[in-house]
């Protein structure tokens, strides 16, 4: 953290090819461009009107690059800093909670999933919250963390 006391943000807002390239998210294929918004399109709403129906498929195709291709493209940009002034106060730090064993294994995944797509970095900071691990639908774990 810098001695300012503000704490420096990743953006997660998505824009450009030119930014997934930047990321390292291979650029679509000119045949397969709008492979990932197919699941979209076949999730519209059965009660829209075929003209209503026709305008929302031509919507999201015309806005198809702000749409993730996969679960880690989430976008980055370096248009907007993002800047938290926490003024005077002294950080926040959690103690290291403990989780379940069978646990364990999926944090770890999760991590280094992330660190691989460039979705966290490794930080030395006085700030810390817990991680928690939480069930999905599906049964699988979601990662979050405990602010």
């Amino acid at each position: 953290m810098p001695a300012d006391g503000t704490v420096r943000l990743a953006s997660s807002v998505s824009s450009t090819t030119a930014d997934a390239k930047a990321s390292g998210s291979p650029p679509p294929s000119p045949e397969g461009q709008l492979d990932h918004i197919e699941s979209l399109l076949r999730s519209l709403p059965d009660d829209l009107t075929l003209n209503q129906k026709h305008r929302a498929e031509e919507f999201i195709r015309s806005r198809a690059n702000v749409f993730s291709r996969s679960e880690f493209d989430i976008g980055r940009t370096n248009i907007i800093p993002h800047r938290i002034d926490t003024g005077d106060c002294s950080p926040h730090f959690e103690q290291l909670q403990c989780h379940p064993t069978v646990q364990l294994p999926v944090i770890d995944e999760h991590v280094q999933h992330m660190l691989e797509h460039d979705v966290i970095d490794p930080a030395a900071s006085p700030w810390c919250s817990n991680v928690v691990m939480v069930r999905k639908q599906d049964g699988t774990m979601r990662l979050c963390i405990d602010y």
